[in-house]
């Protein structure tokens, strides 16, 4: 049991470590692309524009990937609630020997 719950943790952090991977590249993207809190000028417009399918792409790789890795985390936690209730079940099984 205990080896299957740090397979478990150990996953959870992997899962929790390539959301820190996303975030980070969303930070940077961040930074990059919103430099100044508005467009001043048409120039600021026509820079922002241009890049318009790159933000496109970039949005929906975000999204994909957060909703890929909370599928995972749903997953992560059922396989955890499973080994909790066979825990539990062992206890009373002891309990009743």
């Amino acid at each position: 049991m205990n080896w299957e719950l740090r397979e478990l943790l150990s996953k959870f952090e992997l899962v929790k470590d390539k959301i820190d991977d996303v975030l980070t590249k969303h930070t940077w993207f961040v930074d990059e692309i919103y430099i100044s809190r508005d467009l001043y000028n048409k120039k600021d417009v026509e820079i922002y524009g241009f890049g318009y399918s790159e933000h496109r792409i970039h949005n929906n790789q975000m999204l994909d990937l957060m909703l890929m890795y909370i599928k995972e985390f749903d997953e992560l936690i059922q396989k955890f609630h499973e080994l909790e209730k066979a825990s539990l079940n062992g206890d009373q099984t002891e309990r009743d020997a």
